[in-house]
């Protein structure tokens, strides 16, 4: 983690600043999610390292930021004493215009291929739930949109897949879109890609996995499956049932503004900020401060000596 690369030097230079360390999403989380799935040793493995390394950066911070309170429990379970904080995704609501209207059975999944969820999510989807859809709605049509799609995800493109890669914008597809879905099998923290579809009033079908974090009710503001042929069901019935869609759209996108939007999240930091009025900063362990003062004093007297010119 980055955070352990530098609080260190933080803590050297600035010993009374407050370590503020922001998860993003636990890691070690998202990774024992994958191994529930993949039963992979090499997974285990990279679990362990990563599980180390992320708690030793959160145990030498002040405070820790997480994006959801299953993120916030499952830390508070590891490190007891130590001082959290939760502050969720911000979306934008983007205005809504009357005269825009969904193309007519599209689905569309959005995240970047940098995240290995998304491709495993797309690959599930493809293999598992989309066949079942076409099966019942033959004219269906999948959009995959995120910067740095695979080989194998490219590969997926056909008559009813699109594969378009990075786009500038997310928002034209958003609005084209009858349904989101995301399928997602591990993962933590909030996504983004769920919210951002329920700002804009589309229909998502997710997961347990995708929906974590969010605290809205399935069936009410979104759709959660683990079950393919209750996915692609939902997906169906989306496709086909105007008014139903847009009852879950609405209803999303009001739970998003009520929850996730600037004036929401903004009271929650603005509370973040206050709790900090009695936090003390930890200090450098001796040995480490050592360490430091011994790196600093060779970096400004000898190291710039043997530098090329």
């Amino acid at each position: 983690m980055a955070a352990l690369e530098w609080l260190d030097a933080v803590r050297f230079y600035q010993p009374q600043a407050i370590a503020v360390v922001d998860s993003v999403d636990l890691h070690f989380r998202r990774l024992a999610s994958k191994v529930a799935v993949t039963q992979s040793v090499q997974d285990a493995e990279e679990l362990a390292v990563t599980k180390r390394r992320e708690l030793d950066a959160y145990r030498r911070a002040d405070v820790i930021i997480t994006v959801t309170e299953e993120d916030r429990a499952c830390l508070a379970a590891e490190l007891p004493n130590a001082r959290t904080f939760t502050i969720p995704n911000i979306h934008t609501m983007p205005t809504i215009d009357d005269a825009t209207t969904a193309v007519s059975d599209s689905i569309l999944f959005i995240g970047s291929f940098l995240h290995a969820p998304n491709e495993d999510a797309v690959h599930y989807f493809v293999r598992e739930i989309f066949p079942q859809v076409l099966s019942a709605q033959p004219d269906a049509r999948l959009s995959i949109v995120g910067n740095a799609p695979t080989e194998t995800i490219k590969n997926l493109a056909s008559d009813r897949i699109d594969v378009l890669g990075f786009v500038p914008s997310t928002a034209p597809y958003l609005r084209a879109a009858k349904v989101s879905v995301a399928p997602l099998r591990f993962g933590a923290g909030i996504k983004g890609k769920i919210g951002e579809a329920m700002s804009f009033g589309v229909p998502v079908v997710t997961t347990a996995i995708g929906g974590d974090g969010f605290g809205f009710v399935p069936g009410v503001h979104a759709l959660v499956h683990d079950d393919p042929r209750e996915f692609a069901n939902s997906v169906t019935r989306l496709l086909e049932d105007d008014r139903y869609a847009q009852t879950i759209g609405e209803a999303g996108r009001c739970f998003i503004e009520r929850h996730y939007s600037e004036a929401a999240v903004g009271r929650l930091i603005g509370d973040f900020v206050d709790s900090l009025g009695d936090c003390r900063p930890k200090r450098l362990p001796l040995l480490r401060r050592a360490e430091r003062w011994i790196t600093d004093w060779y970096d400004r007297k000898l190291a710039w000596r043997f530098r090329p010119a």
